[in-house]
């Protein structure tokens, strides 16, 4: 549940929903005035609220899909919304494969490129397996 929570908010619907509650209330209290100013029929009202109430998951819906970007409005990518790590930080521990599939210099060279790539992540903690090891046996 908190990852969909996390999307939504990703996908900027929260923001959306709340800012359309609030432009629909104030719309529908300019309307009462201007239909008590203009006698407007009775249903007037009763229409426009359920007019106003059918846009809410319309615009709901038009959030999930589609991002406000500088170049306007945009298909989300579902590459895009990938959420962020929940954790102010995360540790990921790589090892080297087993020296029986390659030789253990590439191995060690796959582990270092590994380690490298994954120490360039914002909010990401890697370390080498003997690291991890070492930390291990220093927390118990």
């Amino acid at each position: 549940m908190r990852g969909f929570i996390e999307e939504l908010r990703h996908r900027n619907v929260i923001r959306v929903g709340l800012a359309y509650i609030i432009v629909a209330w104030l719309f529908a209290q300019v309307a009462d005035l201007a239909a008590d100013a203009f006698t407007a029929p009775e249903w007037f009202m009763q229409m426009l609220i359920v007019v106003l109430l059918l846009g809410l998951p319309v615009a709901l819906f038009l959030a999930w899909a589609f991002e406000l970007t500088p170049d306007g409005v945009v298909k989300t990518d579902k590459s895009i919304a990938v959420l962020p790590f929940a954790e102010t930080s995360a540790r990921v521990a790589t090892r080297p494969g087993s020296p029986m599939a390659s030789p253990m210099k590439f191995s060690m060279r796959l582990l270092a490129h590994a380690t490298c790539a994954l120490h360039r992540a914002p909010r990401l903690s890697a370390f080498a397996a003997l690291t991890s090891t070492y930390r291990r046996s220093q927390s118990s």
